[in-house]
């Protein structure tokens, strides 16, 4: 299923981003957490009575991922880049489709490659995280903390998020591509509902866009890097083995002819020909009536929105027709 020769040639493109990956979990869980530890000696020795009111919040912020969380996102879009992307770009891909290697074998061990990787860094820096601070005078705040929870609510947020990368990198014809779709897509849908949001307020439409939490809570992926909300973890899991099976499904049936090109499937082009343009439009509309002062009239925000709508829209279409021809 995995053969030793593609294990090989992923670690030998890939094992320097993966190294990078292991040493921002490093940062975020060990380093972090010594770091930490000099801070709230300091804090609990002259402002003791804060120091009992912070130490809740102290201990649960340090197993949060939280910054470095968003870093290792970033890192993980590079490693998926380079795991699909790069080969795209060169007769890599070609080469590797003409190997003796089913398409699902090639998948699978790139996919597993990475998921390794990801997970492995991920458990080792937050086990030596959790070992700093035990061996401290603070292991006592460990009981503030819901060590399962803490380990595994952001891991499943990884595991979502890698699955949904790498289905992005089956989509995607080109690394390029893949990056740029990889970091909008991860927050497309909460984006657009929230400019829609506002076109709506514009004007004078009243729709409940932010009451539904299902979308900008449960399935924005980076709110389980925060292990203080309330989650779910049922969800990530259960989403991330859809963006798996769809990715495989996807890198099957993705024509190599199309490698080095905007997107592996023309199939997509009428969406992204027609989804770009409204989306940078109502992104266009956003940016341009925010210059004009709050208590203008309604009327002026509505025609200053409409020209930035307009302009956004005919600049974006010019774009997306050269991005649709590479």
């Amino acid at each position: 299923m995995f053969p030793k020769a593609l294990w090989m040639k992923e670690w030998k493109h890939s094992k320097v981003v993966s190294f990078g990956l292991f040493v921002v979990f490093m940062l975020g869980y060990p380093i972090s957490a010594g770091l930490n530890i000099d801070s709230w000696r300091m804090m609990k020795e002259q402002r003791g009575g804060f120091w009992e009111e912070q130490a809740y919040y102290a201990i649960n912020e340090q197993f949060s991922p939280g910054f470095y969380g968003y870093i290792a996102v970033g890192v993980m879009i590079l490693l998926v880049g380079f795991l699909i992307g790069l080969e795209k770009n060169t007769k890599r891909h070609d080469f590797m489709m003409a190997l003796p290697f089913s398409r699902t074998q090639i998948f699978a061990t790139k996919y597993a490659f990475g998921l390794i990787v990801m997970s492995l860094s991920y458990s080792l820096s937050f086990t030596l995280g959790y070992l700093v601070i035990y061996q401290s005078e603070f292991r006592d705040l460990i009981d503030l903390v819901n060590i399962t929870d803490a380990f595994f609510i952001p891991l499943a947020g990884y595991f979502v998020i890698y699955s949904f990368l790498m289905l992005i990198g089956a989509i995607a014809g080109e690394i390029k591509s893949q990056i740029l779709l990889s970091i909008i897509f991860l927050f497309f849908l909460q984006g657009f509902l929230v400019l829609l949001s506002m076109f709506s307020e514009i004007h004078g439409l009243n729709l409940q866009i932010f009451e539904l939490d299902f979308i900008f809570e449960d399935l924005f992926w980076f709110s389980y890097l925060n292990i203080m909300t309330d989650s779910n973890i049922v969800i990530p899991l259960l989403f991330g083995i859809i963006f798996t099976a769809l990715a495989w499904f996807c890198y099957q049936r993705s024509p190599s002819e199309h490698s080095g090109e905007f997107l592996m499937f023309r199939q997509l082009h009428p969406l992204f020909a027609v989804g770009i343009p409204i989306c940078s439009a109502l992104l266009g509309g956003l940016i341009v009536i925010s210059v004009i002062p709050y208590n203008s009239g309604e009327g002026l925000k509505i025609m200053v929105y409409w020209i930035g709508f307009l302009v956004a829209m005919f600049f974006s279409w010019k774009v997306t027709k050269r991005l649709l021809r590479m």
